[in-house]
């Protein structure tokens, strides 16, 4: 899809401006949960869809290369990869809540 038409707006600012926008002209918005759920009071806007799997905002952890830049701490890194990646950090991120709802979606490994 391009997207084109009138009925089309690239606003052009961040996601909690964007969602203001899509209020005030009674619009659509693809959004994340996160965003979403910390400005739901401020809005009229309801959810039409989610859980979505083809929607997943996938986040990633990539250790930077510390043959490829010189004075990377990749000891610090590998703790952060392994903490975020296994039971604490997996716990701490799945628990995560904005105005009680969960913003992240920890899949199984």
């Amino acid at each position: 899809m391009i997207p084109a038409g009138p009925w089309y707006l690239a606003a052009g600012v961040g996601m909690g401006a964007a969602l203001r926008i899509a209020d005030e002209r009674g619009a659509y918005i693809l959004i994340d949960e996160a965003t979403y759920a910390a400005q739901r009071r401020a809005t009229d806007l309801v959810v039409v869809s989610a859980g979505d799997p083809r929607l997943a905002n996938i986040y990633a952890v990539i250790p930077v290369d510390p043959k490829k830049v010189p004075g990377v701490d990749a000891e610090a890194a590998a703790t952060f990869v392994r903490w975020v990646t296994a039971g604490n950090g997996r716990t701490m991120i799945a628990g995560f809540r904005i105005a009680g709802d969960p913003v992240f979606h920890v899949p199984a490994k």
